[in-house]
């Protein structure tokens, strides 16, 4: 098996055109591109309709981005306390100096 000509009883100058070929591979070749062109295209469709989804909460976001007061009481919220407001300091009428205020 050393010689390929002793092998396929080929003299010298013939040319074997179907070495390294196989139709049941160029067959399969052509069912996989298919395949994994179909696979890329099913996750783009889902990244797509992922980001359409998260694209309905980009006002909120800004929203909240532009005021941390809301961000800090919604934390609150989650860390399972009650909302927190600001107290109320209050003064009877002789404490009060409308000059300090």
């Amino acid at each position: 098996m050393d010689n390929a000509l002793e092998d396929n009883n080929l003299e010298e100058g013939q040319v074997n055109d179907n070495v390294g070929q196989d139709e049941a591979t160029q067959q399969q070749e052509s069912n996989d591109w298919e395949s994994q062109a179909k696979y890329f295209q099913s996750e783009k469709d889902k990244l797509h309709a992922e980001n359409q989804k998260l694209k309905q909460y980009e006002q909120i976001g800004q929203m909240l981005e532009s005021r941390p007061d809301i961000v800090h009481t919604i934390s609150g919220m989650v860390q399972g306390g009650q909302p927190t407001q600001p107290e109320r300091v209050e003064l009877s009428k002789d404490e009060f100096d409308p000059w300090e205020a």
